[in-house]
């Protein structure tokens, strides 16, 4: 967790996101809790798979947690790409 924070400080500026960080390396390791949306996808995946095995509605927390992890990669991706590119 502190290695994708710190990544995340590292090339926030490169991926547009300001100058606004969500919590740095000393809040978790203070103990601050930064994992509420996933663990909220956690136990609706957890009660969806104990329903007797409702297999689609953990695939569609899946599908949920995936939305924005794919968001965060096609950004990551662009400033690689722009980065990359010779400048003009």
């Amino acid at each position: 967790m502190n290695a994708a924070l710190k990544l995340g400080e590292t090339h926030a500026s490169a991926l547009g996101w300001g100058q606004q960080t969500a919590l740095g390396v000393e809040a978790v390791k203070a103990g601050v809790s930064v994992n509420s949306p996933f663990e909220d996808l956690e136990q609706r995946f957890i009660a969806a798979m104990d329903d007797d095995l409702n297999s689609s509605g953990a695939l569609a927390v899946l599908f949920e947690l995936a939305r924005p992890l794919r968001g965060l990669a096609n950004r990551w991706i662009e400033a690689i790409n722009l980065s990359s590119k010779p400048m003009s």
